[in-house]
């Protein structure tokens, strides 16, 4: 056996195929130089398989990233767009014991936007939600909106917090036609548990009377 044939003998053991089976396609009707042309298509192929499958695990690691990315961007831009950027609800207590009094409180927004709102209070484990009157459905930017917390009477609790919730408008409605882009549903109807798109949980600071 040639140097030839012996390098070929190698390669085809690193092919997979035994000293043995290389010798007996050598041996039949194939010539040498076919073996030699077949020997070097398959490590071409095997190559190129390779190199292929290379570049497919790159691209796929280079289309998460973007998609990595890219919700990172829709979470920021979801975050920027949150309609209000209040940081407390200050509360107003009109009348005066022992008739009822009236607990109040007002909030501005910066686009316009849906809401609803109920008061909370927190006690242990529990939360306790009572909802608040006197808020529109729609909100309008440059506007203070004043609402209705709660009644207050001798020995009930009064409430700590307001969680908004707050949706885009609904163009045809609503006659504003800004959305938020990052896939979380865009009214109260079409979210099962009615959470909101943007929730927005403020504490109540009494007013000194």
């Amino acid at each position: 056996m040639n140097l030839a044939s012996l390098t070929a003998v190698q390669e085809w053991t690193w092919l997979g195929l035994k000293a043995d089976q290389w010798i007996a396609v050598a041996g039949g009707s194939v010539g040498l130089a076919g073996v030699l042309v077949a020997w070097r298509a398959l490590v071409h192929a095997k190559r190129s398989a390779k190199a292929s499958e290379d570049s497919a695990r790159a691209a796929q690691k280079s289309a998460d990233e973007a998609a990595t990315i890219s919700g990172i961007e829709r979470e920021r831009w979801h975050d920027e767009l949150t309609p209000t950027d209040q940081k407390e609800v200050v509360g107003q207590v009109e009348g005066r014991l022992p008739d009822v009094q009236g607990l109040f409180g007002t909030i501005r927004v910066n686009r316009v936007c849906r809401v609803n709102a109920v008061a909370t209070v927190r006690a242990t484990d529990v939360t306790t939600t009572t909802p608040i009157t006197g808020l529109p459905l729609l909100l309008r930017p440059n506007r203070e909106y004043r609402f209705h917390i709660q009644r207050l009477t001798q020995g009930v609790t009064v409430r700590s917090e307001v969680w908004f919730r707050f949706w885009p408008p609904i163009p045809e409605l609503d006659g504003a036609d800004w959305t938020c882009q990052c896939g979380r549903p865009l009214s109260k109807e079409a979210t099962p548990d009615g959470r909101g798109h943007w929730e927005v949980l403020l504490p109540i600071k009494l007013k000194a009377l």
